[in-house]
């Protein structure tokens, strides 16, 4: 029988003290994997975070297995199946797919037929047979007699019976996998899809499960529940071939061969165990496949969430957002460097010279230079107005104002939330939209937590993936975001602060109530005055708070306060105060000395010294939103062009790069140059193809 520690050592590929580390810290003490990640790296050997989720969901998923383990384990001992040898088959299972299979196998089946072959007296008879062919020889010829005088079922109904004690014997002999069954698809007849042409890829599609892509498994998947596809799965190939020479010898083995001279009975017993065989193996084969295919898809969503959210602000900076639209026009908004709105405005595409002047007008009134146009329906025309008033404004000689595209996903859930009509009672949700576009310019991170992170359009087939298992993921990616840049916890609003690790939504209201009424924390330690906050939760959220002009300069460093001692040893063989934190002084006095000059363990030295050298430094520096100061016309382009442009998202299949279009340019795998490229990336790519408005592009080099 495996062991956490070991299987958790094999699935991570680290050492024994590793895992038996992760164990502790992750599922003994209860630390979040931010925490650990970020304060316990000598006891995971500098596991990234991903790393660190990584084993956390591993851990659960083990402990899940040990919990069904035992539960099977224990119904079959109150049924009187379990023997020596199953019990040891089921002991050495360690992936939950094979273990729900052997569930499934030993599983009584409940059935309404099952339950009338019972009653009918199958199972004596069957008792029966087996007597028989202990003896060598079976004679059914009474008994069917007889069975069939009082019901008429005995090929239907012994089979039932025998086909339960048969599987666990076959399911070892006849060992499928991905590579055995073959998906097809096909357009569907029906007519109840109104974009079926989308799936025209899949129309004449064969492949087997295991060289599926991800993303062509989940297309395949939400055409057919589209109804634009007709799929089929066949178990094809391999042992398969020889199913009936197995199921026979299974039959034989676990009956005797007498019962093979039957071959009424023993045909119907080999056709409903292969029946029962195939269907269960498909399912489990089907559910393993898209378990990897989400698996992979919540980690492109992860990766892509997180490079969203540390983009870099644009702060201190007035700036317009313009929220596109046709027949009810482009709500306009202008907020000030706080985020606070100062104007709106509804302006109309078919009205180019009102809106020109318009926004003319808030630039020189408001000292705006960045316009931000979110990127729905009409954004292509209001780039158009906003691209030709940035070139007049040039040609006057203010050649200040940039242009941007800003992702909308998400702002029309924001705009009728009740944190928008708690923030803005008196605004309608068209003006919230626009106020929340400029924002995502200012502060990205906080204003994109306002929105759960299902809607922010991060990846490609959310809907059809686990929701359970996209929400834990992207959570994840949020809490690791916000903490790993720190948040100032006498400004921050609950809803930044409820995304810190360790807080959560009650205690960030907590907080803010307690600011409210109790003025602001002097520093961190405060936080233990507000209700809800104890020990444990102190340990994991400290670390990730900042206190700016507070009592203890130590607070609005990454410093965890269970290390300020440590700092403080630092700080006197540097032959420094708390009070040089943030000077020129202490930072050059840092970047001369290594981790190796202080009698403390490595990775906390190490963090001490950085944050001494770092102090204010952002995690989010160098991630900076693509500004542009003209628009490039899909027609001005010809294949081998060069371009710098931004990763504007990731996929399984490529990225998808912003050069200035409205449409955005995909770099396929087979283009990548091996490269593996995260959203906000600056990058130099060369046009392949132009094919009406896709753009196919290759990359050249990263510039950042």
């Amino acid at each position: 029988m495996w062991t956490l520690e070991a299987k958790l050592q094999e699935m991570m590929n680290c050492s024994s003290i590793v895992s038996e580390n992760l164990i502790r810290l992750l599922d003994k003490e209860e630390n979040t994997p931010t925490f650990v990640a970020r304060y316990r790296k000598s006891e995971t050997e500098n596991m990234t975070p991903e790393q660190v989720f990584e084993s956390a969901k591993n851990i659960k998923e083990l402990k899940e297995i040990q919990k069904k383990q035992k539960s099977l384990v224990n119904t079959l001992e109150k049924e009187n199946k379990l023997t020596p040898d199953i019990k040891r088959e089921i002991e050495i299972i360690d992936n939950i797919d094979d273990l729900n299979e052997t569930i499934a196998v030993y599983k009584t089946a409940k059935t309404s037929i099952f339950n009338k072959a019972i009653e009918a007296g199958a199972e004596e008879a069957f008792e029966e047979i087996l007597e028989m062919c202990r003896f060598g020889s079976v004679n059914l010829q009474r008994m069917k007699s007889e069975f069939n005088r009082k019901n008429k079922n005995f090929l239907k109904y012994i089979p039932l019976i025998a086909i339960p004690r048969l599987l666990p014997e076959l399911s070892k002999q006849l060992s499928l996998d991905l590579h055995n069954i073959l998906l097809k698809a096909a357009k569907s007849k029906s007519k109840a899809c109104k974009n079926q042409e989308k799936y025209a890829n899949y129309f004449t599609f064969s492949r087997n499960l295991q060289e599926l892509a991800d993303h062509q498994y989940l297309a395949v998947l939400r055409g057919d529940k589209e109804k634009a596809l007709s799929t089929s799965f066949t178990i094809v190939g391999g042992p398969w071939n020889v199913r009936n020479s197995i199921a026979s010898g299974v039959i034989a083995q676990t009956f005797g061969k007498a019962i093979l001279a039957e071959k009424q009975l023993s045909k119907a017993i080999m056709e409903g165990l292969l029946d029962k065989f195939s269907s269960m193996e498909l399912r489990r084969l089907k559910a393993l496949r898209k378990k990897r295919a989400e698996d992979g898809s919540c980690s492109v969503f992860r990766s892509n969430l997180k490079a969203l959210l540390l983009q870099t602000p644009l702060k201190a900076r007035n700036i317009i957002a313009i929220d596109p639209g046709f027949a009810n026009g482009c709500k306009c908004a202008v907020i000030d460097k706080q985020g606070k709105p100062l104007k709106f405005r509804k302006l109309f595409l078919r009205k180019k010279d009102d809106f020109m002047r318009t926004l003319e007008g808030f630039i020189a009134d408001f000292s705006v230079d960045i316009i931000g146009v979110g990127d729905g329906q009409g954004s292509r025309e209001a780039e158009a107005i906003v691209a030709s008033l940035v070139s007049k404004l040039e040609q006057r000689g203010n050649s200040n104002i940039k242009f941007c595209t800003v992702r909308e996903a998400g702002v029309s859930v924001y705009s009728c939330s009740p944190i928008a009509a708690k923030e803005f009672p008196d605004l309608e949700p068209a003006e919230r939209s626009a106020i929340s576009l400029a924002r995502r310019l200012l502060d990205p991170m906080t204003e994109l937590v306002k929105v759960s992170p299902e809607n922010l359009g991060v990846g490609q087939y959310q809907h059809d993936i686990n929701a359970k298992k996209l929400s834990e993921a992207l959570d994840d990616a949020v809490e690791q975001s916000v903490s790993f840049v720190g948040v100032d916890l006498n400004t921050t609003g609950e809803h930044l602060l409820a995304r810190v690790a360790g807080v959560g939504a009650a205690r960030a209201k907590k907080i803010v109530a307690h600011r409210n009424e109790k003025k602001e924390f002097k520093n961190i330690e405060g936080i233990k005055d507000v209700k809800g906050f104890g020990a444990k939760s102190f340990k994991q959220a400290a670390g990730f708070l900042r206190v700016y002009g507070g009592d203890n300069k130590l607070d609005q460093t990454w410093i965890h306060p269970e290390s300020y001692h440590l700092a403080k040893k630092v700080l006197r063989k540097l032959k420094m105060k708390i009070e040089d934190i943030g000077t020129d002084r202490l930072n050059l006095a840092a970047s001369r000395v290594t981790p190796e000059d202080f009698d403390i363990e490595e990775e906390t030295a190490k963090m001490i010294i950085d944050a001494f050298r770092n102090c204010e430094e952002d995690v989010r520096k160098g991630k900076d939103v693509a500004l542009r100061t003209k628009l490039i016309q899909l027609g001005e382009l010809k294949v081998g062009e060069v371009f710098k442009g931004v990763v504007s998202n990731t996929t399984t299949f490529g990225c998808f790069v912003n050069i200035g279009l409205q449409r955005d340019g995909l770099i396929h795998n087979s283009k990548m140059r091996g490269q593996t490229l995260a959203p906000n990336q600056a990058v130099t790519v060369r046009i392949e193809e132009i094919k009406g408005e896709k753009l196919g592009l290759r990359l050249i080099e990263i510039t950042t």
